[in-house]
């Protein structure tokens, strides 16, 4: 035999081992978890669970999440009532999902329904309980034009959950101190194409924490780190377990959180009446001025003699000859052209985004580069030149 053959053979042993070893590990995973979840209590009127909370992005609110638990019944059967809503602004589109699922008291699913709308088109999912798995009806919308019903068949083993309600309510009832790793069999729902393969995920407790990461408030939490397709996340509740304080992505703190309701990072918010103190006040002045069309905030949102400079000296897109009050109205005429009109709700998220996904490309007391994504600049990445003068901070370039 060649020694390729033999390295060949001993890597084949070696991997097979290895897939032993872990299938090993999931299987008592799995009966860790179930012996947990058969323990769970029965549902009851006298327990629930509800939390309010803000999706950060990058210290910057980005959405909301509301997860309620409580007591309900499906025809005779009391069970378990889990809701799961998430609105979120990412990349200028808005995204709502909400779930609703009726649980048994292990949190298995006996039947629900879910539904997802982003911008315009709408995916609703009604879903029911089978021998091998669930039977989903799809409907999709598109503006207001309901398609035809798709049924679908998805196998899933009896014990499969969805959402973050079920697992949460499953950690306040591991042991406290106990650093076994649980496995559960988590479904995800098909909004478009054929159902997946159920894929699992694990809770490891990790027990007391300092504080929720990337939080300026202090307080103690307990811990326990959930992997699931692909992703880690850090799980964070009360230290008696009774309430949810919020979740981090594994080593990025400031990437992508869920606070309470309220702690959701900075949000900037536009004066109107007074010229800018920061960077970001007069960014806010050109943004809503920009998507509302108004002509005051544009007037206020420049230093407009530096960038007139900029334009005639340097770009030299501007005529000399002409005086910068008519070079300040053209632009502002341009502005407003190219305006879409938005509601103070939209604009005010389109631009806590832009704020959040842009990068600061210089910062000094008196002068910001702040490059702005694409996203958000119609598919044209945007750098905005800010200097602060007499106190005060106005847009003296923009290059795209």
């Amino acid at each position: 035999m060649t020694r390729a053959r033999v390295l060949a053979g001993l890597l084949l042993l070696l991997m097979t081992g290895l897939a032993q070893a872990e299938a090993k590990d999931n299987a008592e995973a799995l009966a860790n978890a179930t012996k947990i979840r058969a323990a769970l209590p029965a549902p009851s009127p006298v327990v629930s669970f509800l939390f309010e909370g803000d999706v950060v992005l990058n210290g910057l609110w980005a959405g909301e999440i509301t997860l309620t638990l409580k007591a309900s019944k499906v025809g005779r059967d009391l069970v378990w009532r889990a809701t799961e809503k998430l609105f979120t602004d990412w990349k200028g589109i808005e995204t709502r999902r909400s779930t609703i699922l009726h649980l048994k008291q292990d949190l298995s699913i006996v039947s629900g329904s879910a539904e997802l709308k982003r911008e315009d088109e709408t995916t609703a999912l009604v879903i029911s309980r089978t021998d091998k798995g669930f039977f989903i009806q799809r409907r999709h919308k598109k503006g207001e034009d309901w398609q035809a019903p798709e049924l679908l068949q998805m196998e899933a083993p009896k014990s499969a959950t969805h959402g973050l309600v079920p697992v949460l309510f499953f950690l306040r009832h591991v042991p406290a101190d106990d650093k076994t790793t649980y496995e559960i069999p988590r479904v995800r729902w098909p909004w478009s194409g054929e159902p997946k393969a159920v894929d699992a995920l694990s809770l490891e407790v990790t027990g007391e924490a300092p504080t929720l990461p990337g939080s300026e408030k202090e307080r103690k939490t307990w811990a326990a780190i959930m992997r699931s397709a692909g992703e880690v996340r850090g799980l964070h509740l009360s230290p008696d377990r009774t309430s949810f304080v919020g979740s981090v992505v594994a080593d990025k703190p400031e990437a992508l959180r869920i606070v309470p309701r309220g702690e959701g990072g900075e949000r900037n918010k536009l004066s109107e009446k007074v010229p800018a103190k920061t960077w970001q006040d007069a960014f806010l002045k050109f943004g809503y001025g920009y998507h509302q069309a108004r002509r005051k905030l544009l007037d206020a949102a420049f230093h407009w003699d530096r960038f007139y400079e900029h334009e005639t000296t340097v770009l030299k897109r501007w005529n000399a000859d002409k005086p910068v009050e008519e070079f300040k109205q053209a632009w502002i005429d341009e502005f407003c052209a190219q305006s879409k009109h938005r509601s103070d709700a939209n604009t005010q998220r389109l631009l806590d985004m832009t704020l959040a996904t842009g990068k600061l490309k210089k910062k000094t007391d008196d002068s910001v580069v702040f490059a702005a994504h694409a996203n958000f600049g119609g598919g044209t990445q945007r750098t905005y030149f800010l200097e602060r003068r007499d106190g005060y901070w106005g847009i003296v370039r923009i290059d795209w």
